[in-house]
């Protein structure tokens, strides 16, 4: 061995070039690194919050790949199934109209913007489907909170509110006229109200009706029958002969 190679062995020249080799090739690899990061940059297009990622550190991805899930803050996006029954009842066009929003304890957190309506029924539960939005600071609630929503309903020129137990299979109910002949109406149910069931009178021009609590299958119209009170207040149930129909 020569002097000079025992020189650079005890200067540990050797190693420190292999040191410095090592350096070299981080440096490489750091700038590798920060290009990718650059290239790999992942803008939401709005704000809001993050609620999962798809992603593991070093893992390649393509364009178009799912990469998070978010949820935005700007805008509250919701819809509500509404039955046939309550479709109908509904003042339409619903498109743009106002409703109120409520917690499930009933109290007002503000309000929203019907923006589509009615354009298919969805696929489980076959119901209407109404969609909503509005300014999140404009409502008291967070994303994720149950709220009850109060649409406006139509106009209705004249109710009854009848016992429920009025209306036949056929979805009919039966009264009795100022001659005290049966009469047959359908029942549009409205509403409910505990045992009550607030339906539309169609015969706008009858001041009252004497309406039969609990109806037979054998009633014929215009049949004559003599009316007696019943128990049940709002109603009146008729009876032929002195019996209770």
């Amino acid at each position: 061995m020569d002097q000079r190679a025992a020189n650079e062995l005890a200067l540990n020249l050797p190693q420190v070039e292999i040191a410095k080799a090592a350096v070299n090739s981080a440096q490489a690899a750091v700038k590798v690194a920060q290009h990718r990061l650059e290239q790999t940059q992942v803008r939401a297009p709005f704000n809001g919050y993050l609620l999962s990622h798809q992603l593991s550190p070093e893992q390649m991805i393509l364009a178009g790949e799912s990469v998070a899930t978010m949820l935005g803050d700007d805008t509250l996006k919701f819809s509500v199934r509404v039955n046939r029954s309550q479709w109908q009842q509904l003042n339409h066009p619903l498109a743009e109209q106002k409703v109120t929003l409520h917690s499930q304890s009933g109290a007002y957190v503000g309000d929203a913007i019907v923006k589509a309506a009615g354009g298919y029924l969805d696929s489980a539960t076959r119901h209407y489907l109404i969609h909503l939005t509005t300014p999140s600071n404009q409502v008291n609630a967070i994303p994720g909170e149950y709220l009850q929503v109060r649409f406006k309903g139509k106009a209705v020129k004249s109710a009854l509110t009848i016992p429920a137990s009025a209306i036949t299979p056929e979805g009919h109910f039966w009264w009795v006229d100022d001659d005290d002949l049966l009469n047959r109406s359908p029942a549009l149910v409205l509403d409910r109200v505990g045992s009550f069931v607030v339906v539309e009178a169609v015969n706008t021009d009858q001041a009252s009706y004497a309406v039969v609590v609990t109806p037979l299958s054998s009633y014929l119209l215009k049949q004559k029958v003599t009316p007696i009170e019943s128990d049940h207040a709002q109603a009146q149930a008729p009876t032929k002969n002195g019996a209770t129909l």
